[in-house]
């Protein structure tokens, strides 16, 4: 092979190493301007990212009542910004919180037993009907017309002892005073219906004991008024003896003492139990 076909650059005039140096810096110029542009990325052209989230500003929408003055209304509606779908309202203020009542101990309560008592007595007695018998009424009223029409009793045909009457009894014959004890009877059966309707008292109250028993004893003046209360025999139950002496004092006045009575006064007796007044 000849030198010239060796070598096509021989005799153009351009040496060999030239060429060769050339050739490596264009390729060094290359390997420089690609590496400038991986390893620098700031001279790239910037993007533009969006964020995730929408800031909206919220308008609250005039009052339609009112006239839009000034601008027209496609104007209006240009800048009204539509509120975004899937936005929670606002929750409301929350409101004014009550304020807490101070925790009063119930150990002072505890040891007031009595008025807790007392009040459910008052309770007991409210409830009570007021209602009166009527065959009692009836009765009552039959014996003093019986009295009233009964002639009195001639002297002349009864001994002396007979014509003395007995205290409080009007006239002296066996069958006036019997009208007389009978109508005494149902007096007396009269205040004690009436001191049954002033009765309460709960079994609860007798502490688990059984035959209590108060026998309770006072006196009804003409005028119905019951004065000089007294205890043959305590029960031995504070509240049976309390609530016994409180029905007595509220039903006073009783009905007054019929007219054929003449005593000052008259006894009556009651026994009080849990089951009732007797």
């Amino acid at each position: 092979m000849h030198y010239r076909e060796a070598y096509p650059l021989h005799g153009t005039g351009i040496d060999f190493r030239t060429w060769t140096g050339f050739l490596s810096l264009s390729f060094l110029c290359h390997l420089l301007l690609f590496g400038i542009l991986v390893l620098t990325p700031g001279y790239l052209p910037q993007r533009d990212t969006f964020p995730d989230v929408i800031n909206v500003t919220m308008v609250t929408l005039a009052d339609p009542a009112l006239q839009v003055t000034g601008e027209s209304a496609t104007d209006a509606v240009a800048r009204t910004v539509p509120q975004p779908t899937g936005l929670k309202p606002k929750s409301p203020a929350p409101a004014a919180t009550k304020r807490k009542r101070p925790k009063t101990s119930l150990k002072k309560k505890t040891f007031k037993s009595s008025k807790v008592v007392k009040s459910a007595i008052d309770r007991l007695e409210e409830n009570i009907q007021d209602t009166r018998p009527d065959p009692l009424q009836k009765a009552l009223e039959r014996l003093k017309q019986e009295v009233g029409e009964a002639p009195p009793p001639s002297s002349a045909t009864l001994p002396s002892a007979a014509v003395r009457p007995r205290p409080g009894l009007v006239g002296g014959s066996a069958e006036g005073n019997r009208k007389i004890i009978e109508l005494l009877d149902i007096y007396r059966v009269e205040i004690a219906s009436r001191v049954r309707k002033h009765w309460a008292f709960s079994a609860s109250l007798a502490g688990g004991q059984e035959g209590l028993e108060a026998l309770l004893a006072f006196k009804v003046m003409p005028d119905g008024t019951i004065t000089d209360i007294w205890f043959d025999k305590r029960s031995g139950n504070r509240h049976l003896d309390e609530s016994a002496e409180r029905a007595v004092r509220k039903s006073s006045p009783v009905g007054r003492h019929p007219e054929s009575l003449t005593r000052p006064y008259v006894t009556v007796g009651l026994r009080f139990t849990p089951e009732g007044v007797k």
